[in-house]
């Protein structure tokens, strides 16, 4: 059981070292300034929601049923969350 803790903190390391990289990353690609944050701001919450959307229009075929279509909707945008503090 310690070991799936273990695997959380883990995973949960990685993404905030990957959100903060690519924060870093987009600011020096922008150029930084005012301009440049309205346009990270822009780029995250486009991508945010382009492809949470595009999850969901993906999983409504699922001939399983429609809990799985808002689970599957509710994981993608929940996993993409990192993308609020790419964003701000």
């Amino acid at each position: 059981m310690a070991w799936r803790a273990g695997f959380i903190l883990l995973g949960l390391a990685s993404y905030i070292a990957v959100v903060i990289l690519a924060i870093r990353m987009l600011r020096v690609i922008l150029g930084g300034g005012e301009s440049a944050a309205t346009t990270q701001r822009q780029l995250a919450m486009t991508l945010y929601v382009v492809s949470g959307i595009g999850t969901l229009l993906a999983a409504i075929p699922n001939p399983i049923g429609a809990f799985f279509v808002v689970t599957s909707a509710g994981a993608s945008f929940g996993g993409l969350a990192g993308l609020f503090n790419v964003a701000f």
